[in-house]
């Protein structure tokens, strides 16, 4: 089940400390809608195209997803996914940038890229009794 979790954290093992992001009260009410709650869980079963596709360690957490999906000066994590169902195998997904390459800059966005988000992109194939078609 796909979870907000109170805590965003970046693996330590990639970055420094100063990267690690709570959430404020603040941001967990506006998330949540309610202050009592500190996740959310729906029944849908989604799983993660990058998951799916085998990728290299440095660009990638333990998990399979990338370690950065947006940076910008106060943050440096993995807050976006491309979720698929069951029917859908991923059978490509281009890889995020390596994390030495984004430091170089302040944070994004910036004159070279355009949003603190990187692109994530990935090819899905429908799935036919768990077989490619």
């Amino acid at each position: 089940m796909a979870h907000l979790t109170y805590c965003c954290m970046v693996s330590c093992e990639y970055f420094s400390r100063s990267l690690i992001y709570r959430w404020s009260d603040e941001e967990l009410r506006l998330a949540t809608g309610n202050e009592e709650l500190t996740h959310l869980q729906h029944e849908l079963k989604l799983y993660s195209a990058y998951l799916g596709v085998p990728g290299s360690r440095g660009l990638r957490d333990n998990r399979g997803e990338p370690l950065a999906t947006s940076y910008h000066s106060k943050f440096m994590g993995t807050v976006d996914y491309i979720w698929h169902t069951k029917g859908l195998i991923p059978v490509r997904v281009l890889e995020t940038l390596p994390i030495n390459i984004l430091r170089r800059s302040a944070g994004l966005p910036n004159e070279k890229w355009g949003s603190d988000h990187l692109a994530l992109v990935c090819e899905l194939a429908f799935a036919n009794d768990g077989t490619i078609v």
